[in-house]
């Protein structure tokens, strides 16, 4: 065959031939605790990695980024490297027993070469003749049944090495696929984030909400996503970051800082504080889809300073407020919000003149936070001269003391008026019979002595 290698191929060459074993120096391990997990190097055919695959033994694990396709001139050049006996570079793999004699290799590093070559033989991936240098490339366009026999014999028998990695005390999988990808352009931040992360539990929780459907439907027009499956979890930081921050008067919207939220919040939550803040988001994506179904554009994904905007505007209104009375608003509170936007210099400015959020952007903090201030009191006014209920003020100490007072006993207890309990004051808590959320007043005659494990239990008080 005649060879022509190109600047591309030169590259990608560059960039894959790495030996692992000279790929040292993690800080407090050890160089030969690296070239002992890697073993020793074998030769594969892609025959044999082609015949794992076809059993469905050529996996990737947790930690990974998902398989992308790279597109036809970077998969042309990758089959033009293997037609003209060029390396594509060492590959990866840990071997995982199953159980019942059955076992699986799980590729640590390499799955985009591999798995992109397995799908060509596979006849799921073409490439195009103009980007291939063996012979007359034109002649091996398309699938891998358009090559010549003889070129899919030499093809197949092309050998790889491969190192079996053996988990130890010093690495795990998701160490060494960090160490491999080190300085790679291709690993994004939320990927080795991921790799990093993943076998944490409450980054497993954020991880599977992240990826119900109605989060990303959700994400497709409030930010801008790909098809890659971490993108949606880096949102979810996003939104869970902006309402927290800004309720605790600790706002900061530039990029990147969602990781840092996540490893100093939300790792840190109960199980169950990060349940309830779940759950407030599946009311802010049922509230947010009954806003955006009347046919005004609400959110588009290149554009956070109105992501921003509208996450904390809508999350504000659902921890005063009964969804279901802002849901019957939903028009009221579209129109508004879309009026505003087109008039506030802070939100509707433009993204030539003023860069991003996070990307060398000068978001004025105090005023952007004051400025929602304002928005929100003028829309919940708004809301109230169309007839949505007011909220009152939680009851105060001082009235508590008093209605303890009145509803104690001889025996300084108290009956609960939902389960006529006698309990200890310090037990009973003081409950709206119409809530405060639905116009509930807090008079008197408007409140009732309950447990308080029962009024913890209600959804809204």
């Amino acid at each position: 065959m005649n060879v022509v290698i190109t600047e591309e191929q030169a590259k990608i060459s560059n960039q894959i031939t790495t030996d692992p074993k000279d790929f040292v120096e993690k800080p407090s391990l050890k160089k030969d605790q690296l070239r002992k997990a890697l073993g020793d190097c074998k030769s594969w055919t892609l025959s044999d990695f082609h015949k794992q695959y076809k059993r469905g033994r050529l996996k990737v694990d947790k930690y990974q980024r998902n398989y992308q396709d790279r597109k036809t001139k970077w998969n042309s050049l990758l089959v033009d490297s293997v037609l003209c006996n060029i390396t594509i570079g060492e590959i990866m793999v840990e071997r995982k027993e199953l159980g019942d004699e059955d076992y699986c290799y799980y590729i640590i590093d390499g799955q985009h070469r591999i798995m992109t070559l397995m799908k060509y033989m596979e006849g799921d991936v073409k490439i195009q003749g103009k980007y291939l240098s063996v012979d007359e490339g034109k002649k091996y366009n398309g699938t891998y049944t358009d090559l010549p026999m003889r070129c899919q014999n030499d093809f197949e028998l092309t050998s790889i090495n491969v190192y079996q990695f053996k988990e130890n005390e010093g690495w795990s999988a998701a160490d060494v696929f960090l160490r491999m990808n080190e300085g790679s352009q291709g690993l994004k931040p939320m990927q080795k984030y991921h790799a990093r992360n993943y076998l944490q539990s409450n980054y497993r929780t954020l991880h599977d909400f992240a990826h119900k459907s109605q989060w990303k439907d959700y994400c497709n027009e409030g930010y801008s996503v790909n098809m890659d499956h971490l993108t949606n979890i880096q949102a979810l930081f996003k939104h869970l970051q902006y309402y927290y921050q800004y309720i605790n008067n600790n706002s900061n919207f530039k990029n990147g800082q969602e990781f840092k939220f996540d490893t100093n919040t939300l790792s840190t939550l109960s199980e169950k504080d990060l349940k309830n803040m779940l759950d407030e988001t599946r009311q802010y994506l049922d509230l947010y889809a009954a806003v955006a179904g009347h046919g005004i554009e609400i959110l588009s994904g290149n554009d956070p300073r109105k992501t921003i905007f509208i996450t904390i505007i809508l999350s504000h209104l659902l921890a005063n407020h009964n969804i279901s009375n802002l849901s019957k608003q939903s028009q009221v509170i579209a129109k508004w919000i879309n009026d505003f936007v087109q008039t506030e210099p802070q939100i509707n400015t433009s993204l030539i003149a003023v860069k991003i959020a996070g990307r060398g952007d000068s978001i004025d903090t105090s005023s952007y936070v004051a400025m929602i201030d304002m928005a929100y009191e003028e829309l919940e006014n708004h809301l109230y001269s169309n007839g949505m209920p007011q909220v009152n003020a939680p009851i105060s100490k001082k009235q508590r003391q008093e209605l303890r007072e009145e509803h104690m006993d001889s025996d300084g207890m108290i009956t609960c008026s939902i389960s006529g309990t006698t309990v200890h004051p310090r037990l009973i808590d003081f409950d709206h019979i119409v809530r405060r959320v639905d116009g509930g007043s807090n008079d008197n005659s408007n409140l009732r002595p309950i447990l308080r494990s029962l009024n913890r239990s209600q959804s809204t008080d």
